[in-house]
């Protein structure tokens, strides 16, 4: 009986390190896309009557003119686009 009751120990231990250690694993690991996601736009003083903000992803922003609450959609300067 001792014996038995000995293996079971070393049996549960084991398999609760395991466990133990694959919950950490993945409270460790993140989404990548949230990363992207979170660094996706960025504000922009222009001067002190102009403010933009911009989407890095699009490459459009919003302009903010004369510190109003009114933003103006703009779409990008340029384009990426390959012919």
């Amino acid at each position: 009986m001792n014996k038995n009751l000995m293996a079971f120990s070393i049996i549960f231990l084991g398999l609760s390190i395991i466990l133990g250690c694959w919950f950490i694993s993945q409270s460790l690991s993140f989404k990548k896309d949230d990363v992207v996601e979170q660094n996706r736009y960025e504000f922009i003083i222009m001067n002190d009557n102009e403010n933009r903000i911009f989407d890095k992803q699009t490459g459009e922003y919003w302009q903010s003119i004369a510190n109003n609450d009114n933003w103006d959609k703009k779409t990008p300067l340029t384009s990426n686009q390959s012919n």
